[in-house]
């Protein structure tokens, strides 16, 4: 494995009380990685995660900027590489309207953890 530069897109489903008032999200992650021996990845990213309102109003909006620190365990080392990823970090956090449906601007800092698995190709 090589250090590399990674570019991630995605889509999230909230889920519960969140999930009922923000019903997805679209973002994007850019980081870079450090390979290690024994199929280890250290990984800093940060990214970009806009939510989409439940009710359809302009301008309601929930917007996070992930900065996050985290690694991946590949299973094996070949053309096609299932991992294991832990991500642990802050987002940042800026809405202009809460659960409740309040316009109310604020800005907080919480923390954020993911777990995950996945697929990479490797590319010689």
């Amino acid at each position: 494995m090589k250090n590399r530069i990674l570019i991630e897109g995605f889509y999230i489903r909230n889920l519960g009380n969140f999930g009922d008032v923000w019903t997805n999200a679209l973002g994007g992650y850019i980081g870079y990685s450090i390979a290690f021996p024994d199929h280890n990845l250290l990984i800093m990213r940060t990214g970009f995660i806009n939510n989409n309102y439940e009710f359809n109003v302009e301008d309601a909006s929930l917007i996070m900027i992930p900065i996050e620190i985290g690694g991946r365990y590949y299973f094996f080392d070949d053309r096609f590489m299932p991992f294991l990823q832990f991500m642990n970090g802050l987002n940042l956090v800026f809405e202009n309207t809460n659960l409740e449906g309040e316009n109310k601007e604020k800005t907080m800092v919480k923390y954020a953890w993911q777990v995950g698995f996945g697929l990479d190709r490797k590319c010689n």
